[in-house]
């Protein structure tokens, strides 16, 4: 299985251990939720891909979202996904099995 993201994001990177194209991260979490719900600051943790100087944040979906937490051997991260029936029942039978993370973007630097 695989879970792919466009860019290398702040949340990678402060971690323990860092997350790299490639990585392989167990999924232990699904939760559904309207992204309104969210607080803004998790919003902008989970969507920031910029330097800590000048933040840019990836466009996250309106409305129903999904919210997945992946475990790479030493710290938990998550990320949200546009949310359809499809995609949950994908992930909620994908809890407890190793992903492989796919970077699109390369590696500019922090």
């Amino acid at each position: 299985m695989k879970i792919r993201f466009s860019h290398y994001y702040q949340k990678f990177w402060l971690k323990e251990a860092m997350i790299e194209d490639g990585d392989v991260v167990e999924l232990v979490g699904v939760s559904v939720c309207d992204r309104e719900q969210l607080p803004k600051s998790f919003l902008h943790f989970d969507s920031n891909y910029g330097s800590e100087g000048e933040p840019e944040y990836f466009p996250l979906p309106a409305g129903r979202v999904i919210v997945l937490f992946f475990w790479d051997g030493d710290d938990l991260f998550s990320t949200i996904r546009r949310w359809t029936p499809q995609k949950e029942e994908y992930y909620r039978n994908g809890i407890g099995k190793l992903f492989e993370v796919k970077i699109e973007e390369h590696k500019t630097g922090n």
